[in-house]
């Protein structure tokens, strides 16, 4: 190899990219993982706080079907994310998939992906607009994964 070609090679090295460099790997990891009820009517609240540049996954699942909640996710603090905006986020209509017509979400379950900057900060609203009191669970989790 000619002295050019070792010096471009050791760079790709330092950097981490190319052959040599450290290899990505997918993550996981829990953020919120909590049990709730929320009375008719009312909402419940939850504050998470992204520990790693990331997306964060929020679900939101409930036992009795006949009773809808609901589930919102508002930007309370950007961490380091520069010129974020205060968003309130909302689950897409339904889990997508192959379908030409988009499907609506399973009795039960919302979800949603939303962006988990390093210190961007939730205000997350699971809510009851029925007529009797439901139980829930709500777990956040983030998500890093590497690009194929």
């Amino acid at each position: 190899m000619r002295a050019g070609g070792l010096a471009a090679g050791l760079a790709l090295a330092h950097t981490g990219c190319g052959l040599a460099g450290p290899s990505c790997t997918d993550q996981n990891g829990a953020v919120l993982n909590v049990s709730g009820h929320v009375l008719a009517g009312t909402t419940a609240t939850y504050t998470v706080t992204s520990p790693v540049n990331s997306n964060l996954l929020m679900r939101l699942t409930w036992p009795d079907i006949a009773v809808t909640l609901g589930m919102s996710a508002t930007i309370t603090a950007c961490g380091g994310h520069v010129g974020c905006r205060m968003d309130t986020i909302v689950p897409p209509f339904g889990p997508g998939g192959s379908s030409p017509v988009p499907l609506p979400w399973p009795p039960g379950v919302r979800e949603m992906l939303v962006d988990g900057w390093k210190g961007k900060t939730y205000l997350i609203e699971v809510t009851n607009s029925g007529e009797r009191e439901a139980s829930f669970a709500l777990q956040v989790t983030y998500q890093i994964r590497c690009e194929s």
